[in-house]
């Protein structure tokens, strides 16, 4: 059928710059995501309640801790995806969990704390639909069973500790990036495609397809562009799927 498939070479590293200040933010932030046995860092218990639940109450989720176990990976395994997707997405996401954690923490302050097992927690997680998912929640727990109503004394009293502790770290690092301004990985960005990406030698459409982990840095992506007055631009995410 005449169909021919393009021979594609091997990625090339593009190595861009960061200010000290941010080097140093970076690295730190990497440390307090997935800290090293004996360092400060996160503990992710927002995503984890239901191991930190009495026996009594525990009993009623099969594999509690594997589930928990699993939640905190993927929690972790995101915000460094999002850490090298770009600074915008990161700081999105950090928001979101610094924002959730409250919740989780404004729930023990106001007695009541829903756990809620059979939704797709992970699917809206991975998604950045924590705002939908607390709907979901709300809506669903007077026809759904599995959802639990908890009190405070139903949890290990050092959950709650725990999850102001996560919360101090969370507000310290939205914090800090908030303050950047600096985007070095699109400044190279930038350059490379004025000089590099769609030259006519190399790219003789003049077109190209640009892939993020998230649907944030694609959006800031093509807000950034237009700002250059490149705004010849497809965007594409999840919520294109309607169209």
């Amino acid at each position: 059928q005449d169909i021919m498939f393009p021979v594609v070479g091997k990625p090339e590293k593009i190595y861009y710059p960061l200010e000290p200040s941010v080097e140093d933010l970076y690295d730190d932030t990497i440390e307090m995501l997935a800290p090293k046995p004996g360092q400060v860092g996160l503990t992710y218990n927002r995503y984890m309640a239901i191991m930190y639940l009495i026996p009594e109450k525990k009993q009623e989720y099969k594999s509690a801790d594997v589930i928990s176990a699993h939640l905190k990976a993927i929690m972790k395994t995101l915000l460094l995806k999002r850490l090298d997707s770009s600074f915008h997405a990161f700081e999105q996401s950090i928001k979101r969990f610094r924002d959730s954690t409250k919740m989780m923490i404004d729930m023990f302050d106001n007695g009541r704390i829903y756990i809620a097992p059979n939704l797709p927690v992970n699917e809206y997680l991975l998604d950045d639909r924590e705002d939908e998912l607390i709907e979901k929640i709300n809506a669903a727990k007077d026809t759904d069973p599995s959802i639990m109503e908890c009190e405070p004394a139903h949890f290990d009293q050092t959950f709650l500790p725990s999850l102001k502790e996560d919360y101090k770290l969370l507000m310290d690092l939205a914090t800090r990036w908030g303050k950047v301004t600096e985007d070095s990985k699109f400044d190279e960005f930038l350059k490379q495609l004025r000089t590099e990406f769609i030259q006519e030698e190399k790219n003789p459409t003049g077109k190209m397809v640009i892939f993020s982990e998230s649907k944030e840095t694609t959006r800031y992506l093509a807000g950034k562009l237009a700002d250059e007055s490149i705004d010849r631009v497809l965007l594409i995410d999840g919520d294109s799927k309607a169209a």
